[in-house]
C-alpha cells in the first residue's frame, strides 16, 4: 500500500504505484513568493517536471522547521517504500531554498538507511536562517550513497543591493560540486544583473540532471 500524505494546495504529487517504477523525483520548493521577488519557486516546480514529468512529489516548504522536518518525514517515508517495490530505480532529490535543506537531511536520512540517490541538486540551501548575512555551511553529505551531487549558491548581498532586493544567501555544502554565483550575472533574458536568490534557478538551465 502507498503511504498516504495529506497533500496542500501547494504540495504536487504524480505518479506512483506499481506500475510506475522506472524514476522518482523529489522535490522540496523555499518559502519565497515569486510575486514578492523573493523566490523562484515558480521555476523550480517547472525544472522538476522537466527532470520527470510523469512520478514526482514535490513538497512545498516554509520557514516552519518543524513543518520541514514534518515533510522530509512524508519523503523519507514514501522513498523507503519506493526503494522496497523498486529497488532498480533511478531516484533524484531536488531542494530550493529551504527546500535545498529539506532536500540536504532527506539524504542524510536514506544514507543512514543505505538508500542510494542517483542525482542530488541544490540551489540557494539555507536553513530558514531571515538574516542575509548568517553564512551557513552545511556539513558534508555522504556520498557513498550518492552518485552526483551539485549544489549552486550565492552571496551578492555586499554587491550594493539591500536586504529586501537579496534577502537570502545560499550556502556551500561539503563535500559537493559547489558553484558559486557571487559575481556571477544573469544573461538579458532574465533581466540583466546579479544572479541572486530569486533568479538562481532560472539562470542555471543548462545542467544536467
Amino acid at each position: 500500500m502507498i503511504p498516504s500524505h495529506r497533500a496542500n494546495a501547494e504540495n504536487e504529487f504524480k505518479g506512483g504505484g506499481d506500475s510506475n517504477g522506472g524514476e522518482l523525483l523529489i522535490g522540496f520548493d523555499g518559502a519565497g513568493n515569486d510575486y514578492t521577488g523573493q523566490g523562484n519557486n515558480a521555476a523550480f516546480v517547472e525544472r522538476c517536471k522537466q527532470v520527470n514529468d510523469t512520478n514526482y512529489r514535490i513538497y512545498d516548504c516554509g520557514v516552519s522547521a518543524t513543518n520541514n522536518s514534518r515533510i522530509v518525514s512524508q519523503a523519507y517515508g514514501y522513498v523507503k517504500w519506493w526503494r522496497q517495490h523498486h529497488p532498480n530505480s533511478t531516484l533524484k532529490v531536488l531542494g530550493y531554498s529551504c527546500g535545498g535543506d529539506a532536500a540536504l537531511r532527506l539524504v542524510r536520512r536514506l544514507a543512514v538507511d543505505e538508500i542510494h540517490v542517483d542525482v542530488l541538486v541544490t540551489y540557494d540551501p539555507h536553513p530558514g536562517n531571515w538574516f542575509v548575512t548568517a553564512t551557513h555551511v552545511y556539513e558534508a553529505i555522504n556520498r557513498t550513497y550518492v552518485a552526483a551531487a551539485t549544489n549552486y549558491y550565492q552571496h551578492n548581498v555586499p554587491h550594493g543591493l539591500t536586504s529586501a532586493e537579496n534577502r537570502f544567501w545560499g550556502s556551500p555544502v561539503t563535500n559537493m560540486d559547489n558553484i558559486d554565483q557571487t559575481d556571477v550575472h544573469v544573461d538579458v533574458t532574465n533581466g540583466g544583473g546579479l544572479v541572486v536568490h530569486s533568479n538562481i534557478v532560472s539562470h542555471n538551465t543548462n545542467i544536467w540532471i
